[in-house]
């Protein structure tokens, strides 16, 4: 591949990542979690304690907890996320404005609000009333 081509590829991978809200790339040691124009997190996979997806009804929620940190997702078609998750093929989160979500396909992740916040204490497990 010529390096002219190389170098168009890149930028188009570039521009189409803007409005990406989860990306997802091979095993690496970390996960990248950032908010639309505020901070942004490099967290350690191994330092991931759990991971939980509540998706009984809209918006869905993605709990995150690693030693120090506990990441919460509010979005759209998280399952994906989770499975991706479980996997540590999730290299970078990060939520975007409502008016990019006619932007991504209707399947798409889609991330609304992002939250890290401190871990101050031993997840809980909860269990759904039988």
């Amino acid at each position: 591949m010529s390096t002219l081509q190389e170098s168009v590829d890149a930028r188009r991978a570039a521009k189409s990542a803007e409005f990406t809200c989860v990306v997802v790339a091979a095993q690496g040691p970390t996960l990248t979690v950032s908010i639309w124009r505020g901070r942004s997190w490099v967290l350690p996979w191994s330092h991931l304690v759990a991971a939980s997806l509540a998706d009984i009804e809209e918006p869905e929620t993605l709990e995150i907890s690693f030693t120090g940190h506990v990441v919460t997702v509010t979005g759209q078609n998280l399952r994906r996320v989770l499975d991706d998750l479980a996997g540590f093929r999730i290299a970078g989160l990060r939520n975007l404005p409502a008016e990019h979500r006619a932007r991504l396909s209707a399947d798409a992740p889609f991330i609304a609000q992002l939250e890290v916040r401190p871990a101050t204490a031993p997840v809980r497990e909860i269990r759904e009333p039988s």
